[in-house]
């Protein structure tokens, strides 16, 4: 399955792709996963990953479907292609996907103070529902919150 928007291409992501999902992830986060990882994803019963490509790999999603929900593992848009699409694509594609498969709720988790990331997320209705206090831990020792998020699919 994949899909193509003027600018870029969406397509299933697979366990050969874990290397390419790792680049951008270290791109994107302070903490990243390692290839292992992302391998590993793939062994777990439905969970997916979808791909943008521009035509090189500029943003990932991976996802898991619980029976009536879901979860955003991870969602990551390399710096210099931000704001041009491709995340608000690859959420679509998840939520989507997400509910084709029966849930009917997706949850995330967020770092406090990503407004780039709040504000997109917030445009497609999700909702603050918990906080988790010092959840992400940054490179000088220091932590930030979790928030929470909830939408109805």
């Amino acid at each position: 399955m994949s899909s193509v928007n003027s600018r870029f291409t969406i397509r299933f992501a697979t366990e050969e792709d874990a290397g390419t999902l790792t680049k951008i992830h270290q791109e994107c986060f302070i903490t990243y996963w390692n290839k292992e990882a992302f391998s590993n994803f793939f062994s777990v019963q439905n969970t997916f990953a979808f791909l943008a490509e521009a035509p090189d790999p500029d943003g990932m999603i991976v996802f898991r479907v619980y029976p009536d929900e879901a979860e955003v593992i991870t969602l990551a848009v390399r710096p210099a292609r931000r704001r041009q699409g491709i995340g608000r694509a690859l959420l679509t594609k998840a939520m989507n996907g997400a509910k084709n498969f029966g849930a009917r709720a997706m949850f995330l988790d967020v770092e406090d103070g990503n407004n780039a990331a709040l504000t997109l997320y917030e445009s497609y209705g999700f909702t603050q529902i918990n906080r988790r206090r010092q959840y992400y831990r940054h490179k000088d020792g220091s932590y930030t919150d979790a928030l929470v998020l909830r939408e109805k699919l």
